[in-house]
């Protein structure tokens, strides 16, 4: 629905299956908007904060995030829900 409504906008969501009548397990998800990335593009300053955070629930995973700021101080974040901070989570948000 995301990319429906907004062109040019991502939404990739990753989910395991070990076999055909199990159910699958979410993995990891991460959404850009085209709106959000021509913003950020346009004026942001050239740092950007990350922060990392476990949720504890019965599914786990963990809740990354980068934040830039504009030149009026306005917040772009960019969160990602993920199975675990490792090399393979890293590699799917980039490519």
């Amino acid at each position: 629905m995301i990319r429906r409504q907004n062109q040019g906008s991502t939404a990739l969501l990753k989910v395991e299956r070990t076999a055909l009548n199990t159910a699958p397990v979410f993995q990891r998800m991460f959404v850009k908007y085209d709106a959000q990335v021509k913003g950020f593009l346009a004026s942001f300053r050239s740092i950007i904060g990350l922060d990392a955070c476990h949720l504890k629930r019965p599914f786990g995973g963990q809740l990354m995030s980068a934040i830039g700021k504009d030149a009026n101080d306005q917040m772009y974040p960019l969160v990602v829900v993920v199975e675990a901070e490792c090399k393979d989570s890293w590699l799917a948000l980039v490519s």
